[in-house]
């Protein structure tokens, strides 16, 4: 039975509980868990309450990204030969993370702890920003004793292929003296405007990642990840392991200067993948569905 009301919904298993909200974008407010002394953990940044800044889906602790990751470049998309000229839906933007974290989804199955909501194109509340194809996205959040995973899953219900992207958009504590780790080969440099032109294989970025230290100042694709993340709070003690499916190998990371938070982004696909059909799966390439085709995968965050 589907719950069109969209209230907040927070799921439990144990110590740990998680509120995601329908209603504004499919986000998680929450993800926390008490340690053996009763103090909490933030796995994921707290849902912000700044009604200065927009949009409010960006002050939460995860967003989806569906049915592209980042950026679309010049609001132009070129597929199978045709132009779409596309519509920003961020002011100082390009078209940017499609269009699922605008918009209500529905709830279409509920327990103690697990939920499953949809959010279809064409959406009553959600312009298309000129995207010219219909799709339904897909989240299962599911919460047990080793952490939470959240299953992505995207359907082509056009009468035409489509491009198509999907991810994750998860804000973490920057805290002094953490370490965060991940494996990847190459990283986009991009423009002005964050739009990948040239692949590095040698960035010191790279190498500092692998070794568990996240520099400042980034905002860039990093591909061929292999799909293993660590997150390490020293203070408290508190670990996490991000593990992602094969469907998600590559990895949007976000270090801004002078903010309290990172991003470590699972995707499916690189920035701008969807004006370069030229790009290999292992630069980032996208992927093609076919009419009521589906790609699916799933990403753990799994804590201790």
């Amino acid at each position: 039975m589907e719950n069109t009301l969209n209230e907040n919904v927070c799921l439990t298993h144990e110590a740990m509980s998680v509120v995601i909200s329908p209603k504004l974008g499919g986000t998680i407010l929450s993800f926390q868990s008490l340690d053996q002394n009763g103090e909490r953990i933030d796995w994921l940044r707290a849902a912000q309450a700044n009604e200065q800044r927009e949009p409010k889906a960006f002050q939460t602790g995860c967003f989806p990204l569906f049915p592209f990751s980042n950026r679309i470049a010049d609001d132009r998309l070129l597929f199978e030969q045709q132009e779409y000229p596309l519509l920003s839906n961020l002011p100082g933007s390009f078209m940017i993370h499609g269009h699922s974290w605008m918009g209500a989804w529905r709830v279409t199955e509920q327990s103690a702890s697990s939920l499953s909501i949809v959010f279809d194109m064409p959406h009553q509340d959600v312009a298309s920003h000129g995207w010219p194809f219909s799709y339904l996205a897909e989240q299962r959040f599911e919460l047990s004793e080793q952490g939470l995973k959240v299953t992505l899953k995207l359907t082509n219900t056009s009468t035409q292929t489509m491009p198509a992207g999907m991810g994750l958009h998860p804000y973490f504590n920057w805290l002094d003296g953490m370490q965060v780790t991940a494996k990847c080969q190459g990283m986009w440099l991009g423009s002005e405007k964050n739009i990948p032109e040239q692949e590095d294989f040698s960035h010191q970025a790279i190498a500092a990642l692998a070794q568990g230290e996240l520099l400042k100042g980034l905002d860039n694709n990093f591909t061929q990840w292999d799909g293993l993340a660590r997150i390490e709070w020293p203070d408290s003690k508190a670990c996490m392991t991000i593990k992602a499916s094969d469907m998600f190998r590559h990895l949007v990371v976000y270090s801004p200067e002078g903010e309290d938070h990172f991003c470590l982004e699972p995707v499916s696909h690189v920035t701008n993948a969807f004006n370069h059909p030229e790009w290999s799966d292992a630069q980032g390439g996208m992927q093609i569905l076919s009419p009521n085709e589906t790609i699916q995968g799933d990403i753990r965050f799994l804590v201790k």
